[in-house]
């Protein structure tokens, strides 16, 4: 593919990342922050709750042991049973970021255990919540008993609801990743590739082509993508240095133009995480030319 008008290049607006959403941002990872945002919400609130309300409710059962009039109350929190509950919430945490670890190196299998491990954990969380429900209520305590029966079961039953979903969205997790569907090699990151790469092309070419190739390679389970370029070039000492972090190579009339030198270190890193690989070939003043190949398996949604 060539884009050419005459002598002057025309900026052809870059494509939509597939899955986009009006903000801009891929909705699976919108998605993402949106839930993880509300579980930190909620546990905001539980703990707002708890300082505000502390001993304010005027009949019993109470949270925790109170004196009221001369006459003792024990209090319904478990303490122990409590802290279990909390520390395999915080375990649920590590074994995520675990699993999040095994997903970027390729460890297909560590992938695997770690998200089901993070499911099993979350179950585990719920069942001491059901638990603890049925012995509150047990107890007296209910939606309407007094202002400490009302705040704990609306908050910690949204909370329980919320847990509910991310073990349902990992267990759908796991069964995505044992049909090979989960993995590195996605089809987002092939395109933002391609957009980084097209982007710094028309970036550096105030005239003339660039151009754009795939083909499959023969004999290899790979497919080959090159963006071409008749722009400024880089001159070959510096060829080593473009896919450093924060590195602008400086040459001639490269330092007019802005950035803060993560794009291809970004690209880089994300070919590592494919199995690909990329190499660039460049003629100072005469253009760039960048060569990548991923596996030919990663589905390409565009």
């Amino acid at each position: 593919m060539s884009l050419r008008k005459g002598k002057e290049l025309q900026h052809a607006p870059a494509a939509e990342p597939a899955l986009a959403t009006g903000t801009g941002l891929d909705n699976r990872k919108l998605l993402m922050w949106l839930f993880l945002a509300s579980e930190c919400l909620f546990f905001g609130s539980l703990i707002s709750a708890y300082l505000l309300y502390k001993g304010e409710s005027l009949t019993g059962p109470y949270p925790h042991d109170t004196t009221i009039n001369g006459v003792a109350y024990e209090g319904m929190f478990d303490i122990p049973f409590t802290s279990v509950s909390s520390f395999v919430l915080l375990m649920s945490s590590l074994s995520m970021v675990l699993a999040l670890a095994a997903i970027q190196r390729g460890d297909q299998r560590g992938l695997r255990i770690w998200i089901l491990a993070t499911a099993l954990l979350g179950v585990l969380f719920l069942g001491g919540q059901a638990f603890e429900f049925t012995e509150f209520h047990r107890e007296g305590l209910s939606l309407g008993t007094n202002l400490f029966g009302t705040t704990f079961f609306v908050l910690t039953g949204f909370h329980g609801g919320h847990v509910t979903v991310g073990v349902i969205w990992l267990l759908s997790l796991g069964v995505l990743e044992l049909r090979g569907k989960l993995g590195p090699a996605d089809a987002i990151k092939v395109e933002e590739i391609l957009q980084n790469l097209i982007g710094n092309a028309f970036k550096f070419t105030s005239k003339g082509s660039v151009e754009v190739r795939v083909r499959n390679l023969s004999g290899e389970d790979n497919v080959q993508f090159s963006v071409s370029d008749t722009g400024i070039g880089i001159r070959a000492e510096n060829l080593d240095r473009i896919f450093n972090e924060f590195e602008q190579v400086r040459d001639g009339d490269n330092g007019k133009y802005d950035g803060v030198g993560l794009g291809l270190s970004i690209v880089k890193k994300y070919l590592e995480l494919m199995h690909g690989d990329i190499r660039v070939e460049s003629e100072f003043g005469k253009g760039t030319t960048f060569t990548f190949t991923v596996p030919r398996n990663v589905t390409l949604h565009s």
